[in-house]
């Protein structure tokens, strides 16, 4: 029965009618598919699409039909591509103006000799496509770029062709040689001309045998048949010699000169504490250089054991401790003690090895301060974590929500909000804010705000389903806190003030600065957030509000309208009190108020003048340290080295993993 039953069940009469179609196209020699206008037919589902190539002459020519290069299995990719290029783009004879009618403009036929070796059209919708960057395109679900011209639905803002530099097929190409279409041009080449290609690997190792006897004789054809360096314990000797010469090199690079120690703890993977020692000096050549030296295990975080392990790493690489010159730590009290802490009790031995509290955590500091001292902004924030975790928390949402960025970036590619280009438009994901993460506030407030429409999306899909259960509530909450007056009022405040302060703090964590120009940025940042405080600065925000307001379409209470307490009006509450009061007063300028507060108490003037003072008498001790990011930087280096996978690590073995490479 099976021989019988199987060609039944393939037979094209017993499709549906539209299979029936498009079976009749995949089958279609390519001279009659250009010869014949294809009907209007959508894109076959994915188990039809996913099908083998079965030769040159079953490709679906149409732009719009074809499946997408990585929809066919990885063994064939190549194969297909080559395929595509060999028969050349699809362009065929077109009548003057053809297109859809009620656009402003058609697609013109004679486009195709201005653009010949990319320039597709598809009959089926009336777009336009590139064959270039079809042939080397990905899976645009995997990734995070968006190209009009890839997708099946394809170009079709033909009013922007020929507007000068502006037009949409030159944008399309680029002015950068990298620019994903001219990649594209430069891989097809290649794939063209595959077998002119070299093993790039065996072509590096033969030319460095050619210009090295020594490597010659144990290389290639030369290489012992049982040294494959395999073995764990070789490794880890290899990686022992090539650590001990990096910190050698960096040994004798510091030589008698003066130098600063940059050091932080932190908990790694195995919940092991590990303390990372950080060198700032100046070289032979009068350049400020910051040097990984070593990541050192300590049993606790003990002032004491901090001293005791630090002074064994200076007395083993024989460094004078009367050389060091500045001490850079966080605000830890087993750091930053003056009586018993770890700073006073380098600075007993070594009186000019002053203390500097990092810059970087001093700003991190003062905008937690200031977002836990003003009751609303501290609700804002609580707010943007609920929201963030409602929609991250899930798998589902979280393709729901790169979904609907991708129709948002079609809507405002339709109505010319938004350019083309490399690098813009990036399908993004929403960010949490921590304490302990530079930016991290910023982050998260601007990717809410960029992707406003679409969060707003997930959300009350989450709360019209009925079957989420607990998660309906949770996205329902969501939801009204997204689009509450006073959420968005906190969310464009403080995206507007962190952005002043980011400026501060990407500054500050640069190796190079120094303490002069800090202290100068300091009191720039201070003048900014004057600025925005002022009358001047309420009216430019309010009218940036009032803007988004009304591209989202938000209702804007009556600013002069009385403000009415959250369960009533309160017996206290004045009896004029208004919207405006409360959204200037209270929010606006109490929480400038207090961040200026908090940066005078963390930057104050006295400490800055006796630093520049100080710098101004000896200007070679402009190199003393004042943060302590090379040392943050080494924890990021740590979490990617040892994993739960690699959890196991010996401390050795981890700290000449971190140093070979030289991390810094």
């Amino acid at each position: 029965m099976a021989p019988q039953l199987l060609p039944s069940l393939w037979c094209p009469a017993l499709l549906p009618s539209s299979l029936r179609m498009h079976c009749r196209l995949l089958c279609s020699p390519p001279s009659l598919l250009l010869a014949a206008p294809l009907p209007d037919l959508q894109p076959l589902p994915s188990p039809f699409r996913s099908s083998r190539l079965r030769g040159i002459e079953f490709l679906q020519r149409d732009p719009a039909l074809r499946p997408q290069i990585w929809e066919y299995p990885s063994n064939q990719q190549d194969e297909v591509q080559r395929a595509y290029l060999k028969l050349g783009p699809m362009q065929p004879k077109l009548k003057k103006g053809f297109g859809p009618k009620g656009h402003k403009r058609r697609f013109q036929f004679h486009w195709f000799s201005e653009f010949p070796s990319w320039l597709e059209y598809s009959e089926s919708n009336g777009h336009a496509h590139c064959l270039l960057c079809f042939v080397c395109s990905k899976n645009i679900r995997k990734r995070s770029g968006f190209n009009v011209f890839i997708t099946a639905q394809g170009f079709n803002n033909y009013k922007k062709v020929h507007d000068g530099k502006n037009c949409s097929f030159l944008v399309h190409i680029g002015s950068d040689p990298c620019s994903t279409h001219n990649n594209a041009v430069t891989e097809c080449q290649n794939l063209l001309n595959q077998p002119n290609h070299i093993d790039k690997d065996y072509g590096g190792v033969q030319l460095l045998a050619d210009f090295n006897p020594e490597i010659a004789s144990v290389v290639l054809e030369n290489a012992p048949q049982n040294a494959k360096y395999t073995s764990p314990d070789i490794q880890k000797e290899i990686l022992s010699v090539f650590a001990m010469n990096v910190s050698k090199h960096i040994r004798e690079e510091i030589g008698d000169a003066k130098f600063s120690t940059l050091v932080d703890e932190t908990c790694d993977v195995s919940k092991r504490e590990q303390m990372a020692l950080v060198f700032r000096f100046v070289d032979s050549h009068g350049v400020i250089q910051e040097r990984f030296f070593d990541l050192i295990h300590v049993k606790n975080t003990k002032t004491m054991t901090l001293k005791n392990e630090l002074s064994k790493v200076l007395s083993s690489y024989a460094f004078d401790v009367q050389n060091l010159q500045g001490q850079g730590y966080d605000g830890a009290s087993n750091m930053k003690g003056e009586l018993n802490g770890l700073q006073a009790l380098f600075l007993k031995e070594c009186p000019y090895a002053y203390y500097v509290h990092c810059y970087a955590h001093r700003l991190q500091l003062a905008l937690v301060a200031a977002s836990k001292d003003v009751v609303p902004v501290t609700q804002f924030f609580q707010k943007l974590i609920f929201i963030v975790n409602t929609v991250d928390s899930s798998a589902k949402r979280h393709d729901e929500l790169h979904d609907a960025q991708m129709d948002e970036l079609v809507r405002l590619l339709a109505i010319d909000e938004i350019e083309t280009g490399r690098g813009a438009n990036q399908i993004r994901s929403l960010k949490c804010p921590g304490e302990t993460r530079w930016g991290s506030h910023l982050g998260s407030i601007s990717s809410l705000m960029d992707m406003f429409n679409p969060v707003s999306l997930v959300l009350q899909n989450l709360a019209a389903d009925s079957s989420a259960g607990a998660n309906c509530a949770d996205g329902d909450t969501a939801f009204s806190y997204l689009t509450s007056f006073e959420f968005v009022f906190i969310l464009l405040m403080m995206r507007q003030i962190m952005e002043i302060t980011e400026q501060l703090g990407q500054a500050v964590q640069k190796k190079t600065q120094d303490i002069v120009n800090v202290v100068r940025l300091v009191q720039s940042t201070k003048i900014l957030l004057q600025e925005m405080r002022s009358d001047d600065g309420w009216e430019t925000f309010v009218c940036k509000f009032v803007e988004f307001c009304v591209n989202h379409e938000m209702n804007i209470p009556d600013m002069e309208g009385t403000y009415i307490l959250r369960g009533g009006r309160a017996r206290r509450q004045p009896n004029h009190f208004t919207n405006d009061q409360y959204f200037r007063v209270e929010i606006f300028r109490a929480t400038i108020d207090t961040q200026l507060a908090e940066l005078n108490l963390k930057f104050s003037e006295k400490a800055m003048d006796l630093l520049s003072v100080c710098v101004t008498l000896i200007p070679k001790n402009r190199f003393a340290s004042f943060n302590a990011t090379s040392a943050e930087r080494v924890f990021s280096i740590l979490k990617i080295i040892k994993t739960r996978l690699r959890n196991s690590m010996e401390d050795e073995f981890l700290a000449n993993s971190m140093l070979s490479p030289n991390i810094q």
